[in-house]
């Protein structure tokens, strides 16, 4: 199953987890675009969230800079977390 968000991975359990596994599987054998946005949701630590960065160098090493598009989450953005720029 894939959702939004690279898969909404839990930074305690690592790169291995099913779902964002997922999303790596959309790999360079693909035509797929993977957008990177609202990484603050999956993270357990405040900004700057270094607990998904792990996700995100992944996701460039397998797709390339090429084929990853930011995006902001605007006007989503529905959360109690503080979101800072």
């Amino acid at each position: 199953m894939l959702t939004d968000h690279l898969g909404d991975p839990d930074p305690s359990r690592g790169l291995d987890q099913p779902r964002f596994q997922s999303v790596s599987r959309f790999d360079r054998k693909t035509d797929a675009v993977v957008k990177l946005s609202a990484l603050y949701r999956p993270s357990l630590r405040p900004f700057p969230h270094e607990d998904v960065t792990q996700f995100v160098g992944a996701v460039v090493d397998t797709f390339g800079l090429g084929r990853c598009v930011w995006g902001s989450d605007w006007p989503l953005i529905n959360t109690a977390q503080q979101v800072e720029s």
